[in-house]
């Protein structure tokens, strides 16, 4: 995902996640002048720990594209840098899809990289049978496992 648009559904999703309980954070990585391989979003709950000071917690590692065409690509080189990033920190590396043509929903698509499509280049995500591929589904009102 590049330009306005990318980063415009990135802060969506994060917004989504903070409206819901959750903390988030985009992490503007491309053409910021680094070369570290971080995700587009972080996302992270607390969960009943063992104590307060060191509470379980579920975090995900997001890598999200967006746009018009039926199947979205994750290159297979994003999907390594965010597979490990998310093994180094903890988290689930997901692929996110936002589809953007008038008939889609606004719902944010959660994939794991084993349940997307592969290409010989990209990891596929095709609206198709997206809800099927999903691990999570982000709406405006809720984060669903799907």
């Amino acid at each position: 995902m590049s330009g306005k648009k990318g980063s415009r559904y990135e802060r969506e999703l994060v917004n989504r996640f903070e409206s819901l309980g959750w903390g988030a954070l985009r992490c503007p990585s491309s053409g910021a002048g680094t070369d570290r391989k971080l995700p587009d979003v972080l996302a992270g709950l607390a969960l009943d720990g063992p104590s307060k000071n060191f509470p379980i917690a579920r975090a995900l590692a997001i890598e999200l594209k967006s746009g018009k065409s039926t199947t979205l690509y994750v290159d297979k080189k994003e999907v390594y840098a965010l597979r490990s990033f998310a093994q180094s920190f903890g988290a689930t590396p997901l692929l996110g899809a936002r589809f953007t043509t008038q008939a889609s929903s606004t719902d944010i698509y959660l994939v794991q990289p084993e349940d997307a499509r592969m290409t010989p280049k990209a990891y596929g995500l095709p609206i198709a049978d997206i809800e099927d591929r999903a691990y999570m589904r982000v709406t405006k009102d809720s984060i669903e496992l799907v």
